[in-house]
């Protein structure tokens, strides 16, 4: 069976919609519509990746947080799922486009952003908790949720993505 050239175009042309559909959808968390791991961790190697400048230097924070499985435990999945998506919102919105933020998967989030100083990542640790700091209120339940902040940021003498990501993820547990 012989495709007229028209047949062709449309179907190349599908199957390249089809493509860049599943390309996203790989990179993006299903739950909150943020980047996931695969996302977040390309953009942080891309960012190693660029021209190294030395007054700026990448910084990561890992956010996990607390009191999340009681939430799943004592008001189901459902009241959980949209907790992370209502927690995802006031990430954006107290962020704005200043970084890259993703949720990597469960209950945590993930951040990167250029900064001069270590300070510079503290203080964006401390809007974190400031988002989180009014009670969320889901189907008439008011919970609340903290969370445990670990900050990495990268040194002059060559740190990697996946350095900085371990730094992060250390301090983290130590803030638990």
């Amino acid at each position: 069976m012989w495709m007229t050239l028209r047949e062709v175009r449309q179907m190349i042309l599908r199957e390249m919609h089809q493509s860049a559909d599943n390309f996203r959808d790989a990179r993006t968390d299903y739950l909150t519509g943020l980047p996931n791991r695969r996302a977040f961790l390309e953009h942080l190697q891309s960012a190693f990746s660029s021209e190294p400048d030395t007054a700026v230097h990448a910084g990561v924070l890992l956010v996990d947080l607390d009191g999340f499985k009681e939430v799943n435990d004592a008001l189901g999945h459902a009241v959980g799922d949209e907790l992370l998506c209502l927690v995802a919102r006031r990430f954006e919105h107290r962020l704005g486009a200043r970084g890259f933020l993703a949720r990597p998967g469960g209950d945590e989030y993930a951040f990167a952003c250029p900064v001069d100083s270590e300070q510079d990542m503290v203080a964006v640790a401390h809007e974190f908790s400031e988002a989180l700091s009014d009670p969320c209120v889901i189907d008439g339940t008011t919970v609340r949720v903290g969370a445990s902040i670990g900050v990495g940021v990268s040194l002059p003498d060559g740190s990697t993505a996946v350095e900085l990501m371990r730094c992060a993820d250390v301090a983290m547990y130590e803030a638990k």
